[in-house]
């Protein structure tokens, strides 16, 4: 059976019917899932169009002052102070005054709701509040600029990438409990930096409900996540543990900063500081307990989840060490908050393809590069000024000639020291991936050796027993090819392989579909005949890599599950393809 017809047969009998549910975009959802979409999907879609029609019109703002409240009835709220980098106290409020009218609405006895409600509401084109101050028994009014938001569009990456993802993994893994937790914890998280208040009263109303109410439930029902993941260790029991529910108590920080209720503005910033700390340490010691307890597969899920904790975390933080030395550049924490929006990309990953990609690789990767731009920044900001100076008055050059040169000599020394961290990291971090890559490269080595030889055969023994070894496989078999049959001329493990035709659908479900994908191979097996069937069955193949791209490859090589449980990541693949491709050279052997 030739490719064209391989791949024919599939589209005419609509082979995704025969996968597992796993490979079609959406799978069938259950009732529960129907709901929660149904819940949440359309509010948001709303609340999102009201945001992006403020931000385009440039009508995101917000109320620059900090206010008492009174506790009668008949009395009227008092200015207690400025947010900062505000034109609140440059248009003549100040502090102790009391705010009588807001455009055409009375504040008598409102409450800090109403209060923000009718001051968006009374704002004119130009987010300005045309306001009755009286002050020593005098009033008179004053035209109060609302606070814009210094970048509007930072948050639009945070909404829509954190819905966006818990859509996608409630979509693909429809019934499992941390698809679920993350599905509504991602959608409390996007509707907190959802902002549309302004215009009609009942908008902003609407918008301080949402708010506050995701406020409540998105620390709660993050910790929820972690604690379902891995499924192995998901918590027995319909409700789960309730101590993750102690954190709804951030509600009542953040409401007070932003709105001065239940407590004092100042109280309220202690209040969300100090929770916020607690989460993250009990975000933190949840997934390190979790790690250390899983098993291997178990463990890439949460190696996706911290390192998207990871990456997007750590610019904010270094932007903000900057920022405490050089002040002028308080934007670039706005800009550094866009990292947040890998979070959730990571979290889908975790929960739905979480061997899509080599997440040790990233993990090194990422490791080398940040201790890098530690050393560097930190010796530049330190030594660099110094060290440009001293060599410029030893050679007689000006100073930004020194500078330049002292950089250029920085740059020459980074490709090297990435290298020799970068060795250093996967050596300590991740043994096994490193004995492999050494074994695979030393097994290239001894190929092209040989194969300058001109052996007559190919080392098939050779290639089998050190990939054995070196990938600790439950099972190995080389398949060559011999006239118009497959043989298996090297097996490891147990199995007991059987010889089959070059023009069997063997051929291609081992080049198209059984590749390291176990949903795959089971589309693949949807089209063998019952020989074929049991062929491909007792190879008990976790990954089978051809040794070229030809019609009919010279071998293949057919790996059975690892003994730790791991999968076979992408860099796995790449090395092995190597190896593959040795054995389809001419003169191989």
């Amino acid at each position: 059976m030739t490719r064209e017809d391989f791949c024919g047969q599939l589209r005419h009998r609509k082979w995704h019917h025969y996968t597992p549910k796993g490979l079609v975009l959406v799978q069938r959802l259950r009732s529960l899932d129907i709901v929660l979409l149904l819940l949440l999907v359309p509010p948001w879609m709303v609340g999102f169009a009201l945001y992006v029609n403020k931000m385009a019109h440039g009508e995101l703002a917000r109320v620059p002052l900090l206010v008492d409240f009174p506790a009668q009835a008949d009395g009227y709220p008092t200015v207690a102070g400025f947010l900062p980098e505000t034109e609140a106290e440059a248009a003549g409020v100040q502090i102790g005054d009391q705010l009588t009218r807001a455009g055409a609405a009375d504040l008598k006895g409102v409450g800090p709701f109403r209060f923000v409600a009718q001051l968006h509401e009374q704002a004119t084109s130009e987010r300005r509040v045309p306001l009755i101050i009286a002050r020593n028994g005098h009033s008179f009014p004053v035209l109060l600029p609302l606070d814009p938001f210094a970048f509007p569009w930072r948050t639009l990456p945070l909404t829509l990438g954190f819905a966006a993802a818990a859509t996608l993994v409630l979509l693909r893994r429809p019934g499992l409990p941390a698809a679920r937790a993350f599905f509504v914890a991602g959608m409390a998280y996007s509707f907190h930096w959802l902002f549309f208040p302004g215009g009609p009263r009942w908008q902003t109303y609407a918008w301080i409900v949402v708010f506050l109410t995701s406020s409540v439930v998105v620390f709660p029902l993050f910790l929820r996540t972690i604690l379902l993941l891995p499924e192995e260790l998901a918590p027995t029991g319909k409700h789960g543990p309730w101590w993750p529910w102690g954190f709804m108590v951030f509600a009542f920080g953040i409401s007070s900063r932003v709105f001065g209720t239940p407590f004092s503005h100042a109280t309220g910033m202690r209040l969300e500081t100090l929770v916020t700390v607690v989460f993250v340490a009990a975000l933190l010691g949840t997934l390190t307990r979790n790690f250390l307890r899983a098993g291997p597969l178990g463990r890439r899920q949460l190696k996706w989840i911290l390192y998207g904790l990871y990456i997007g975390t750590v610019p904010v933080l270094a932007v903000d060490a900057v920022i405490g030395v050089v002040p002028s550049l308080w934007w670039c924490h706005e800009v550094a908050t866009l990292a947040v929006a890998f979070i959730p990309f990571c979290i889908f990953l975790a929960v739905v393809r979480f061997n899509l990609f080599d997440v040790d690789r990233l993990i090194g990767a990422t490791t080398t590069y940040s201790l890098l731009a530690l050393v560097f920044g930190v010796g530049g900001l330190l030594l660099g000024p110094p060290l440009s100076q001293a060599a410029s008055a030893s050679v007689g050059v000006t100073p930004l000639v020194g500078q330049t040169v002292l950089s250029v000599l920085l740059l020459g020394a980074l490709l090297p020291l990435h290298w020799f961290l970068r060795s250093r990291i996967d050596r300590w971090f991740f043994p096994e991936r490193y004995a492999l890559r050494q074994g695979v490269l030393q097994l290239l080595q001894n190929l092209r050796e040989l194969r300058g030889q001109s052996a007559s055969q190919p080392p098939f023994a050779l290639v089998g027993e050190r990939l054995a070894g070196l990938l600790h496989a439950e099972n190995c078999v080389i398949y060559a090819q011999d006239g118009d049959r497959y043989l298996p001329v090297f097996s490891h493990g147990g199995v007991v392989p059987m010889a089959f035709s070059t023009r069997s659908a063997l051929v291609n479900a081992f080049r198209f579909f059984a590749g390291h994908d176990e949903r795959r191979q089971r589309a693949a097996r949807a089209y063998l005949s019952t020989e074929e069937r049991i062929i491909f069955t007792n190879l008990r193949v976790a990954l089978v890599l051809p040794a070229s791209d030809e019609e009919v490859p010279p071998a293949f090589l057919c790996f059975g599950p690892k003994r730790s449980g791991d999968v076979y990541t992408a860099t796995d693949v790449t090395l092995l393809s190597q190896v593959a491709g040795q054995l389809a050279m001419p003169g191989a052997g």
